[in-house]
């Protein structure tokens, strides 16, 4: 397919599950709340994020709730990361958004301390970058990470994607602002890659 043919639709469908060697990505499940607490409780998941550390089990069940309402709207949600052998959530993935009309969008992730250095975060990214450019017909996906969060510029290179530019002052969290580290990688990239 040239990239000029492109048309991706314009609402995002009902998210499938997409599997990898050890994932699987899938939809968010009430039942998911306790896996989800034990990771998005720990402070250190999300310091370099704009959200707050779940402080109780409902905050878990309010963030699937949330996420189960954008699949049925069409709208960006989570996919669950579940570690095949254990049988387990241990974070999620997603479009934070998507453009149809540009064939843009930008993803975000977060894992379960208990898996970093596993090379999770690369394989989930890689994964639902080969739906955004195969299933939705995407052109350019992005990602951006807290310039000091060395770690997730790690991951977003090891998943394929390029050091694009440095957005100063990009993010604000408690007052402070933060500069950002712009990533992307663009279809006719990708379709190299995977025909080499």
């Amino acid at each position: 397919m040239s990239t000029a043919s492109r048309i991706p639709p314009n609402k995002l469908p009902a998210p499938a599950p997409l599997f990898s060697e050890r994932l699987i990505l899938r939809p968010l499940q009430h039942e998911d709340a306790n896996d989800v607490f034990q990771y998005a409780s720990q402070p250190i998941v999300s310091r370099f994020l704009s959200w707050s550390p779940h402080e109780t089990l409902a905050d878990s069940h309010d963030f699937i709730a949330s996420a189960r309402a954008g699949y049925r709207a069409g709208r960006v949600a989570p996919w669950g990361i579940e570690h095949r052998a254990d049988k387990k959530l241990i974070g999620t993935i997603t479009f934070l958004t998507y453009s149809p009309v540009h064939a843009l969008a930008d993803i975000g992730y977060v894992i379960s301390p208990d898996y970093w250095g596993q090379g999770i975060a690369p394989e989930a990214a890689r994964t639902l970058i080969q739906y955004g450019f195969e299933t939705l017909s995407l052109n350019r996906i992005e990602a951006q990470c807290r310039l000091e969060n060395q770690a997730s510029s790690r991951v977003l290179e090891k998943a394929g994607l390029k050091g694009e530019a440095v957005l100063r002052q990009r993010f604000q969290v408690e007052g402070t602002f933060h500069d950002s580290h712009l990533f992307s990688i663009l279809y006719d990239e990708w379709q190299s890659k995977e025909t080499k």
